[in-house]
């Protein structure tokens, strides 16, 4: 529990500092697909619309309105 602690206080001290710096996470599930956004690593088939994004592997950042890292999600056909 300790150990658990501890590496959750580093990861809010890092999110707090790259806040302070004007760099976001920004959320991806159940949006649209977005190429300026996001990178497609998969399609899926999926009961929802066509390019809703259904699954998000890695979070996409941005830094005012540049994009720093897509996000890597899971596209529905």
């Amino acid at each position: 529990k300790t150990i658990f602690d501890g590496v959750a206080m580093i990861k809010n001290k890092i999110l707090s500092l790259l806040d302070s710096q004007n760099i976001v996470c920004f959320e991806s599930k159940d949006h649209q697909f977005d190429s300026d956004l996001h990178e497609a690593l998969m399609v899926k088939k999926s009961s929802k619309k066509s390019d809703i994004i259904i699954e998000e592997f890695e979070k996409g950042y941005k830094y005012k309105d540049k994009v720093l890292r897509h996000a890597k999600v899971i596209v529905s056909e």
